[in-house]
């Protein structure tokens, strides 16, 4: 087994095994990997075999397979046990896969691509089934099958979302229109009765599946693209993963409303969410190059995650830590001696109240109104646990431990008289 290591390049997909137990991520290094949520480590050698770009990712509802799209225009099944490929590449789009998934019998592959078309392949024996399904007028983003099997959801380019029946291929309703800008994103209820989708115009919206029509003004979250949806499993929650902003954004599905702070940590734009099957957690993947997990729970205060003046690094890391920018006092109440670079320094918790609205810009952790915090390194920064986070992959796990810290004017504490 491979010891764990990074994505080569940016993660673009992200999903979780029938058990919550495993996550799969894509990558634009052409590879694909299952990682074990617990451990936070590779559980098999990378998959290879794409020649391009890893655009999508899905794992089949018994856990068994998992199935990738590629800009190589090909669709490839793994055996999620062995990392071998169960049969040929399924060869038919004339251009980039860019989104896959599986129907919850496990029987079909329904994919979307460049070429503007939805297919719908047998899973068992790479054969297409349907399609392709034309009538977007431009590239598919995102497909997904209904909970109960007969439908088939798309979010394009062209700005709207189409609903296929999956037995004939055929549309059922006119195409939902209302984003003003690309959609990236779609996504089934639990239920089968709603579609959320989202945007580059900056909104997710949540649609009726029967009439096409909005149920709510459209949610806003931030001044930046939507890249990525999804329902909670109860279907009480929804998550949505942005461009610029680089953060996962929770929803209440009824009515609309934040249900907790910005989820932060990601240090370039998130390409991928997702919820665990049993609810308990998020995954994000991002263009930093990581996979994050975070603590889906919402009873539980943000700042549980985040007890953290120096920085410290976690037992498995064996990168050490440049020292912070200025003293902070040692467990024995001593300064602790800045001249020397790469020290590991640990301290008792602190309670910071203001620490959760800070935000990380470059290689700076800053408060609210933008004053400087502290540095971090860049051997740290991408895997550095904010609120909320309970496992970073692919990079070096980093916390932020708060003891006897002083910040602004009390600073000269840190000083011995």
């Amino acid at each position: 087994m491979d010891p764990l290591r990074d994505h080569g390049h940016e993660v673009t997909s992200v999903a979780f095994s029938h058990d919550s137990r495993h996550i799969v991520s894509g990558s634009n290094d052409h590879i694909v990997r299952v990682w074990d949520v617990y451990i936070a480590q590779s559980v098999m050698d990378p998959l290879k075999g794409h020649d391009h770009h890893v655009n999508s990712v899905a794992f089949s509802p018994d856990g068994r397979h998992i199935v990738s799209g590629s800009v190589d225009k090909t669709i490839r099944v793994w055996d999620a046990q062995t990392g071998q490929n169960v049969m040929d590449p399924l060869k038919g789009h004339d251009d980039y896969v860019i989104s896959v998934a599986l129907s919850h019998d496990g029987r079909n592959i329904v994919s979307g691509s460049n070429d503007k078309t939805v297919r719908v392949w047998n899973a068992q024996t790479g054969q297409s089934v349907l399609g392709p399904l034309k009538g977007h007028d431009s590239w598919i983003t995102s497909v997904t099958f209904s909970p109960d099997g007969r439908h088939i959801i798309s979010g394009s380019g062209d700005q709207t979302i189409r609903v296929w029946d999956a037995q004939t291929g055929q549309s059922v309703m006119d195409p939902i229109k209302g984003h003003d800008n690309w959609v990236t994103s779609v996504a089934f209820s639990p239920d089968g009765r709603q579609i959320v989708s989202g945007s580059l115009d900056k909104t997710v919206r949540v649609w009726d599946v029967q009439t096409g029509q909005s149920v709510m003004d459209p949610l806003k979250g931030g001044n930046c693209g939507v890249t990525s949806v999804a329902f909670s499993p109860d279907g009480r929650h929804i998550i949505s993963g942005s461009y610029y902003d680089k953060t996962i954004i929770v929803w209440n599905a009824l009515t609309g409303q934040n249900v907790m702070d910005p989820l932060k940590g990601h240090s370039n734009t998130v390409t991928s969410v997702a919820f665990s099957p049993d609810g308990k957690y998020i995954v994000s993947g991002s263009y930093d190059k990581t996979v994050r997990v975070w603590d889906a729970q919402t009873d539980q205060a943000i700042m549980d995650a985040f007890s953290a003046s120096c920085l410290s690094t976690c037992c498995t890391s064996t990168i050490p830590l440049v020292s912070p920018i200025l003293p902070i006092l040692s467990e024995g109440g001593n300064n602790i001696d800045m001249s020397g670079s790469y020290k590991t320094f640990y301290c008792c918790p602190y309670d910071i109240s203001y620490i959760k609205s800070c935000h990380f810009d470059d290689n700076w952790v800053k408060l609210e109104d933008d004053s400087y915090l502290l540095w971090v390194p860049d051997q740290n920064k991408s895997g550095l646990f904010w609120p909320r986070t309970t496992a970073v992959i692919g990079c070096t796990p980093t916390s932020l431990q708060f003891k006897n810290f002083v910040h602004g004017i009390n600073w000269s504490q840190c000083f011995s008289s």
